[in-house]
């Protein structure tokens, strides 16, 4: 269930998050839009091109046949190309022959033709698709200028911000209270904090900073009539056989534990 953060620190961390996704939602959108543009124009762009190949076929199939009907028969080629435009000399008056050739060949003219025009509208359409596609790709590149990167930046600053001021309300340390200080030793038994020496709690099961679980647990020491010179004197016998001034200076830490110290 949605509650509210208590900290500010909290709620700016919750605004950046909201204000990153929402950012990149929109973004997804335009870039989604983007690439549904470039695949349409692909597609045209492919249809384009198979109508241009289409038409240089039935170029191809009509020189031919005119050129094999025009050899065959001894007779004029109807089919010629001049100034890269391809011209059909109908013969419709004449000998029987040549106008026999004008009836085989419309059919090959015909499909030309039709193919031609087709190839034309597909190109047509393909430079409408271009266009489009040139607009939108510069209405995309405006948009990650003008409002993606400021606004993305934006949203990264109130992140960061609540982060690090939720870090700084977590970490500060009150020296006038006890239980707000970190130590990195049970300040009864010295032993150092880690995974499997976790700290112990209090009557009101929040976490104590001072002592392990080992020592103090659910705000009571586990061995409360351990008498401080009973401790110094069990605790001595793990460093019995160090030398003099190690001796020394661990006698001085266990003394001023928190437990022990006067």
């Amino acid at each position: 269930m949605f509650t509210i953060p208590d900290k500010v620190s909290k709620l700016l961390t919750a605004i950046g998050i909201f204000a990153f996704g929402y950012i990149y939602l929109a973004y997804d959108t335009h870039h989604q839009k983007y690439l549904s543009v470039i695949e349409k124009y692909n597609d045209q762009l492919y249809k384009a091109n198979r109508a241009v190949l289409q038409t240089d076929k039935d170029i191809e199939d009509l020189k031919d046949n005119s050129s094999t009907l025009a050899l065959k028969h001894d007779q004029p080629d109807q089919i010629i190309v001049k100034n890269n435009k391809i011209i059909f000399n109908r013969i419709l008056k004449g000998p029987s022959i040549s106008i026999q050739i004008t009836e085989k060949l419309e059919p090959y003219w015909k499909k030309y033709s039709d193919d031609n025009f087709k190839a034309k509208v597909e190109n047509a359409i393909l430079e409408q698709k271009l266009s489009y596609l040139k607009s939108e790709e510069k209405a995309l590149d405006n948009y990650m200028q003008n409002e993606f990167t400021p606004q993305l930046l934006t949203a990264l600053v109130i992140f960061f911000a609540g982060i690090i001021s939720w870090i700084s309300e977590e970490n500060k340390i009150n020296p006038t209270k006890q239980e707000e200080k970190i130590y990195g030793n049970c300040q009864s038994c010295g032993k150092v904090f880690n995974s499997m020496r976790l700290n112990g709690t209090n009557k009101d099961k929040s976490l104590n900073r001072a002592f392990c679980k080992f020592c103090y647990n659910k705000g009571k020491f586990l061995e409360p009539d351990l008498q401080k010179e009973d401790f110094l004197s069990n605790v001595s016998l793990t460093y019995a056989h160090d030398n003099r001034i190690i001796r020394k200076r661990k006698d001085k830490f266990y003394k001023n534990l928190e437990r022990w110290k006067e």
